[in-house]
């Protein structure tokens, strides 16, 4: 069931984000975007895209950060 993979997915790379696991919440909210974006839910792209940009800034990944935000 997608709907419920992609929040999920989204819930599994904030968690990560709070637990400083910043690679792993890159990748699972990259995940978690995509579906929601195929999903056509604005909503839940719009959140996993905010744990992306947080994951990427903490990174140093600048610009991807600055382009998912």
């Amino acid at each position: 069931h997608r709907p419920s993979e992609a929040r999920a997915l989204a819930g599994l790379a904030y968690c990560d984000w709070l637990a400083s696991r910043f690679r792993r919440a890159h990748a699972t909210s990259q995940r978690a975007a995509h579906l929601f974006q195929m999903l056509g839910d604005a909503v839940g792209e719009s959140d996993a895209l905010a744990t992306l940009a947080s994951a990427a800034s903490c990174l140093g990944r600048n610009e991807e950060a600055v382009e998912a935000a």
